[in-house]
């Protein structure tokens, strides 16, 4: 959940999720703007290898408080 949140996953990753170096990100509006990414990085933080997606950090919230 903290890397959803940390990476304003906004929507689910696809197989390999990239990590975002530089972004701007408008809260309101639940949208993300990725400059400069790192592809496949994402998923190598949180599986230790280059494949493996990510859900959106709303999908975990709502997971966890029922």
């Amino acid at each position: 959940m903290k890397v959803a949140a940390a990476e304003a996953l906004y929507e689910d990753t696809g197989n390999s999720a990239p990590f975002s170096v530089l972004a701007t990100i408008d809260q309101k509006q639940q949208k993300a703007e990725h400059y400069l990414e790192v592809p496949g990085m994402l998923s190598f933080l949180a599986y230790d290898k280059f494949e493996g997606s990510l859900k959106r950090y709303e999908k975990l919230f709502k997971k966890r408080n029922g």
